[in-house]
């Protein structure tokens, strides 16, 4: 699929400003699903009330989480949903994509992984593309793009909330292929659960990130996740 005329290269191009599925306060807005996910540095059940006082209608959370006197109470005054499950990051990603209604699908998706070059291997394919006159999205390092212009900045790859979003608009640009950075952790943490990849490349592998990981076989085994992930 080629398009001769693409879109006025002038028009903005934003995401939204809420989401109606998300872990994260920023992005909830009037009767959002917020999804409790427990991190590294800080567990998502202590930002519940500013949650659901900024409008989140439903609560996701692990199935174990104890819930305070005062999230039970706004729980109670706002006559909130509680689901509880036992993966919320998994349900994030699930959720995620039902509600943007499963943009992936309607969109042609490469993933790139490997340690060195993912960037470079990403910017390449895509001119590639464009030259060819398709209409491309980018997820990476370098932000999140479509067509050439910087959408934002994020992380390598995102959370499932914001990549759905994402896909959901190019979908509406009408974009013809989408290509991913796919770091390790984002294969660990159910970043890209449920996503397809039309197209996969591993660049390559080397020692790195174990601060997260605790030996090579480990980080190996994450990176060869994606794997999975192909159509």
């Amino acid at each position: 699929m080629q398009h001769d005329n693409y879109q006025n290269n002038k028009k903005k191009i934003s995401m939204p400003l809420s989401f109606p599925v998300t872990a994260h306060t920023d992005y909830v807005g009037h009767n959002s699903i917020f999804v409790v996910i427990k991190g590294f540095l800080c567990n998502g059940a202590q930002f519940i009330s500013q949650a659901i006082k900024k409008g989140a209608r439903t609560i996701v959370v692990d199935k174990n989480e104890t819930l305070s006197d005062e999230v039970c109470a706004l729980i109670k005054k706002f006559t909130v949903c509680v689901q509880r499950v036992d993966d919320t990051r998994k349900a994030l990603a699930v959720l995620s994509a039902q509600h943007a209604q499963f943009p992936t699908q309607k969109l042609r998706i490469i993933g790139i992984t490997g340690t060195k070059g993912k960037t470079t291997t990403a910017y390449l394919l895509a001119h590639i593309l464009r030259q060819n006159g398709y209409r491309v999205a980018l997820v990476g390092t370098l932000g999140i793009m479509i067509d050439g212009k910087l959408i934002d900045k994020s992380l390598t790859t995102p959370q499932p909330d914001y990549l759905h979003q994402f896909f959901a608009l190019c979908v509406v640009e009408q974009v013809d292929f989408v290509i991913m950075e796919v770091s390790a952790q984002a294969l660990t943490l159910h970043r890209v659960h449920g996503i397809m990849f039309d197209y996969a490349a591993m660049t390559n592998i080397a020692r790195e990130h174990f601060e997260f990981y605790s030996s090579m076989d480990e980080y190996v085994a994450a990176k060869k996740k994606i794997i999975n992930h192909v159509l």
